[in-house]
């Protein structure tokens, strides 16, 4: 198995992400579940793509998606571009960049 590691970014529209290249999709529900208890986000029912995931997360005045495609891994991003969804997006990464590996 792979070391995860992750790595803030931006996308190509400016929102800022956090992605873990080598995560498999299971790995979604984890953070999801660490999101709901330390960030009070709610995750809504999974979409579930052909070679895609994604887990909504909301609470009042905020909504991210925990996705994992093919492509990118794990992702956590804005579901739109707001400064309190960037910032969430922020916080999370950096909460989870330590405990990566213990998933």
């Amino acid at each position: 198995m792979s070391k995860l590691t992750g790595q803030f970014c931006k996308t190509p529209t400016g929102i800022s992400c956090y992605e873990i290249y080598a995560a498999g999709p299971d790995i979604l529900p984890k953070i999801a579940n660490l999101s709901q208890i330390s960030f009070g986000l709610t995750p809504e029912p999974l979409i579930d793509g052909f070679d895609v995931f994604y887990l909504d997360c909301v609470k009042e005045g905020v909504a991210i998606t925990i996705g994992w495609d093919i492509w990118s891994g794990c992702f956590i991003m804005p579901l739109y571009s707001s400064t309190e969804n960037e910032k969430t997006v922020d916080e999370i990464g950096v909460f989870l960049t330590p405990l990566l590996n213990t998933f």
